[in-house]
């Protein structure tokens, strides 16, 4: 199968070369870039999910059967010895009486559902989500320590001590003022 041939200048090279390797880059542009070096120098799709870590976007369809390829997947890349915690919601294909078997016959994967109509799952997600984009992202961890500093760390923005509606600062009229008709408001300073 012929694939898509890359062909880049020394000059669009160099302008790539130099988005991957300026910090100051978002992220999916040195990826993207990347991809395009690696494809320019003629690595397959394969090898390119390798070296940047990067896998298809999406499966065509969420069978038992796609789920189970997926596990194998796991099983190969997950070091031999290491128990593996995979959170999944109640879909029917993560509940096949395959994948079950598959279970069965892999001891170290552990399976935790989350519970039906758990809405308290969206606040969680979102207070992960706002940590991520606050705290962790292009973020540069050396170790276990800078990471839990920086994610427990003191927060970026603290929230309202006293939530509640705004106080004016301006004083307001008094009470009555200005409901007097127009024409008596006019004729009055004449």
């Amino acid at each position: 199968m012929q694939g898509i041939i890359v062909n880049a200048t020394a000059a669009d090279r160099a302008r790539l070369e130099a988005v991957v390797a300026n910090r100051n880059s978002p992220q999916k542009h040195v990826w993207r870039a990347r991809i395009v070096l690696l494809s320019a120098d003629g690595v397959g799709t394969v090898e390119i999910m390798r070296r940047t870590g990067k896998s298809k976007t999406c499966m065509q369809r969420h069978r038992h059967q796609e789920f189970t390829r997926f596990l194998d997947a796991l099983e190969r890349e997950v070091p031999a010895g290491k128990i593996v915690h995979a959170i999944l919601d109640n879909y029917g294909a993560h509940k096949h009486p395959k994948v079950r078997a598959w279970l069965n016959r892999n001891p170290r994967f552990v399976f935790h559902y989350t519970p039906t109509s758990c809405s308290w799952l969206n606040a969680v997600e979102g207070f992960l989500a706002k940590l991520t984009r606050q705290r962790l992202k292009r973020g540069v961890f050396r170790s276990i320590v800078d990471l839990q500093a920086a994610s427990c760390g003191k927060p970026t923005s603290t929230p309202n001590p006293s939530p509640g509606p705004p106080i004016p600062t301006k004083s307001s009229p008094p009470s009555g003022a200005g409901t007097e008709p127009l024409a008596s408001r006019l004729s009055a300073g004449h």
